[in-house]
């Protein structure tokens, strides 16, 4: 019985090799992208968690007098935080609810208090946030801050941008874009000041 010769072993093996990089390059592609939008509906659902959570007084420790909010930032773009926002008896909103400023001060560092934090899975970043309508948005990729909290018992979100360049700036709509960094695939969470939340394709 004849058996395979050297140059035909070589050239099977190669044809093997080949297929079997296909098939790993086209699974890491595929797979990125299941992660990349599980990680676009949990920045959604985290949103709207805080907007329940803004809505029906949830407590910490003691304290019920609370909003709450979520926080990302680009300078730490591999995560983003819920928090409790403090509220002041000085800054009462137009149902004489006391209220806290909306934007996030740094946990235990500061007046605000950590909920939760949440960490993005390997090779998915937070790429930037824009705020305001298509095509008049502004958007920042570093030094940016973005700010999105819910005071009871108005389901509106308030949306707070920070940029190194203007400071602080209240809008009523804002985009954020996650991309997975193995082959720059995007998804964005838009936020309306309405409280609804879409998610689609990033640009």
């Amino acid at each position: 019985m004849k058996g395979f010769t050297l140059i035909e072993l070589l050239v099977s093996i190669s044809i093997f090799a080949m297929v079997t990089g296909l098939v790993l390059v086209k699974y890491q592609s595929f797979n990125g992208g299941i992660v990349l939008t599980n990680l676009a509906y949990e920045i959604a659902l985290t949103i709207r968690e805080a907007q329940t959570y803004g809505i029906n007084v949830k407590g910490q420790l003691t304290n019920f007098n609370l909003s709450y909010g979520v926080h990302f930032d680009t300078t730490t773009n591999t995560s983003f935080t819920m928090f409790a926002d403090k509220q002041d008896i000085s800054n009462p909103d137009p149902y004489g609810i006391s209220k806290g400023d909306g934007k996030y001060d740094g946990g235990s560092g500061g007046n605000d208090i950590n909920v939760d934090t949440f960490m993005l899975k390997r090779g998915i970043v937070i790429n930037k946030f824009c705020v305001g309508v298509s095509p008049s948005e502004v958007c920042s990729s570093s030094g940016s801050k973005l700010d999105i909290t819910f005071n009871r018992p108005d389901p509106s979100a308030i949306i707070w941008h920070y940029d190194d360049s203007i400071g602080w700036q209240s809008y009523t709509s804002a985009r954020i874009q996650v991309m997975a960094t193995g082959n720059n695939a995007k998804k964005d969470i838009i936020i309306q000041s309405t409280g609804q939340i879409l998610i689609k394709d990033g640009q």
